[in-house]
């Protein structure tokens, strides 16, 4: 295999993978909290009620609610990439 057929692999493997945790947030509300990657500026600003700032860096939020959806409500708000987050830990 070349180098250029391992970094492709490489690449698919690291999409693949962000693919599958994306999937699983949204048909899933197992994990605690979820972590949003590149939030937008407004983010914040239009959260319901329901959901709490756990952690918050300049490029990434960390929330919880106690209704279901997240994901699927921080889509719709304009979120790049939402992705299932452990209370402590890595991802």
């Amino acid at each position: 295999m070349t180098i250029r057929g391992i970094l492709f692999a490489s690449f698919c493997m690291v999409v693949g993978w962000l693919g599958l945790l994306v999937g699983v947030t949204l048909i899933s509300d197992a994990a605690p909290a979820v972590l949003v990657l590149f939030p937008n500026d407004d983010l914040i600003s239009t959260m319901a009620a329901d959901v709490a700032i756990l952690d918050a860096t300049r490029f990434s939020v960390t929330l919880a609610s106690t209704e279901g959806d997240l994901a699927r409500r921080l889509y719709q708000n304009g979120s790049f990439i939402v992705l299932p987050a452990r209370m402590t830990g890595c991802i």
